[in-house]
């Protein structure tokens, strides 16, 4: 079977790049607007189960990659999107699960399996600050505050903002995505509902229940209309579809299915998602906009 060599994607929130990874190490960057690659580079970049050692700074300048182990091809590092250069590279560090920039794009959360979540400076990759606990950090902004799921336990979920930190019951044993609105959040969780929770006091507005056998993969809020859109996954029938919230209610709406994708970016400032087949979809209405030629290759046929 021929099919995309891509295995991990990640968007600019403020740029129309997006970086794509392959199965370990080659990370490419590509231009939207133009469907054009413009660079390429090999990264300390290693594919985990978690799919989350892939981010990308808000205005696109800045790629950072992650792997499992430490050392000289491991650790966390950061590159110059346009040229590949190392720009700093914490061999120290390891058991990576997940990095992502902080919203403000000067920081870098670094969430480890065991240990203090650490805060990096984007600039220098210095420790700036610890969280124990080894929380995931989904942040929304200065503005908007951080939602922390403290991984390997029991505990309740954390949102915090500037004014209050409340409480988020668990419904399922892991958080898959989050996305933050200007007065929201919506909670997508592995085998479990997505809910849309007030951000003063992190009360639930809505519930979306997906049927058995799916759950919601990845949630992006679009200003644009002020809804929430997300990737339903049907794990058994491996059907993955596009899918519409009103962030009011949660009147929910399937925009368009997504065919021969395992994962996907959303793109705020091109308005699409980007699958890993290099198809570029209009979140408005589910239009197939544009190709990326991501490289192929041949996998045992199941």
């Amino acid at each position: 079977m021929l099919a995309s060599a891509i295995r991990s994607i990640t968007s600019g929130l403020s740029s129309s790049l997006v970086a794509a990874a392959f199965f370990e190490r080659t990370v490419q960057i590509w231009n939207l607007h133009e469907a054009r690659l413009i660079a390429e580079f090999e990264t300390v970049y290693y594919f985990g189960g978690e799919n989350g050692r892939l981010a990308l700074a808000p205005d696109g300048g800045q790629c950072v990659t992650a792997a499992w182990r430490a050392g000289r091809r491991g650790g966390v590092a950061c590159y110059d999107t346009s040229t590949g250069a190392v720009l700093w590279h914490r061999s120290d560090l390891t058991r990576s699960q997940y990095v992502i920039f902080a919203g403000d794009g000067q920081s870098v959360w670094c969430c480890p399996e065991g240990g203090p979540t650490k805060r990096l400076s984007a600039k220098s990759g210095e420790t700036q600050e610890e969280l124990r606990g080894s929380p995931r950090i989904f942040d929304g902004g200065v503005v908007r505050g951080v939602l922390l799921e403290y991984r390997h336990s029991q505990r309740d979920y954390a949102l915090q903002t500037a004014k209050s930190r409340n409480r988020v019951p668990r419904c399922s044993f892991a958080i898959l995505d989050a996305a933050f609105a200007p007065d929201a959040v919506c909670v997508a969780e592995a085998h479990g509902p997505l809910r849309c929770l007030d951000l003063a006091n992190a009360r639930e507005r809505w519930r979306f229940t997906p049927e058995k056998d799916h759950h919601v993969v990845q949630v992006r809020y679009r200003a644009v209309d002020e809804n929430f859109y997300g990737v339903l996954y049907g794990f058994n029938v491996k059907v993955r579809t596009l899918v519409r919230w009103d962030h009011l209610d949660g009147t929910t709406r399937q925009v368009c299915e997504l065919p021969n994708s395992w994962t996907e970016a959303f793109c705020a400032q091109t308005d699409t998602i980007v699958t890993s087949a290099g198809n570029i979809i209009s979140l408005s209405d589910g239009r197939h906009v544009g190709t990326l030629a991501f490289p192929q290759r041949d996998y045992e046929c199941e």
